[in-house]
């Protein structure tokens, strides 16, 4: 289980240019004006008159059209993703007002499927970092027997949980390790964090601790 952070905040100031960041932005209002029939409204004016509220409603409606086409085929090129069911989101929300971390809307590993939450950003890059992270936790519960086995474990016995964590959170920091544009040192820090938190259940006494087992992890990934 994990919660999906926005992981711009993580991303070297100097690892992505103003120009790029700007030709992102056209590209995907060129993206928007190329689905649907030929406007009626003329929105070349966008760039310069951004207050033009038919221009900020046509990209709004032009902005969900895409994303429930691109959110398709995401699930597509990820068999082993769904949408997560209610009864899952409903047992995370309430592990969200037991932990005291508020309603939650996390990824899980179920079934041997990956539940991806209504709310994710299937645009984050940093999504691949948590799909690495669940697809961790289907090979756990494979090598322990089953989903009921191996949660029963999970939520039984503290150094086991940790040491599941751990080794899932060894798996999303490898994906930023390599992708070679975030700050890997803030990223661990907060996954040690969460795991010495009461979201895990105080799997870890302090995150020196887990910060030392996510190490540990990642030092025996094979180095690609």
């Amino acid at each position: 289980m994990v919660k999906q952070l926005r992981v711009e905040q993580f991303i070297k100031p100097d690892a992505m240019s103003e120009g790029f960041k700007n030709s992102v932005l056209k590209a995907g209002i060129l993206a928007g004006g190329l689905l649907g029939n030929a406007p009626t409204h003329d929105y070349s004016h966008y760039d310069n008159n951004s207050s033009c509220p038919e221009c900020l409603d046509h990209l709004d409606k032009q902005d969900e059209i895409i994303q429930a086409r691109d959110t398709v085929k995401f699930l597509k090129d990820n068999p082993d993703i769904i949408k997560e069911p209610f009864w899952s989101s409903a047992l995370n929300h309430l592990h969200g007002i037991i932990s005291g971390s508020g309603f939650n809307s996390t990824w899980s590993a179920k079934n041997n499927k990956v539940f991806m939450p209504s709310n994710a950003d299937i645009y984050d890059p940093g999504i691949n970092a948590i799909v690495a992270h669940e697809r961790t936790h289907l090979k756990q519960a494979q090598k322990y027997g089953n989903d009921i086995s191996f949660a029963f474990k999970y939520a039984t016995n503290r150094k086991f949980r940790l040491n599941m964590e751990a080794e899932a959170y060894a798996a999303d920091y490898a994906w930023y390790v390599k992708a070679g544009v975030y700050d890997t040192k803030e990223i661990l820090n907060n996954s040690a964090k969460a795991l010495s938190s009461a979201f895990y259940g105080w799997a870890a006494d302090t995150p020196e601790e887990a910060k030392a087992l996510i190490l540990k992890y990642y030092n025996e990934l094979p180095k690609k």
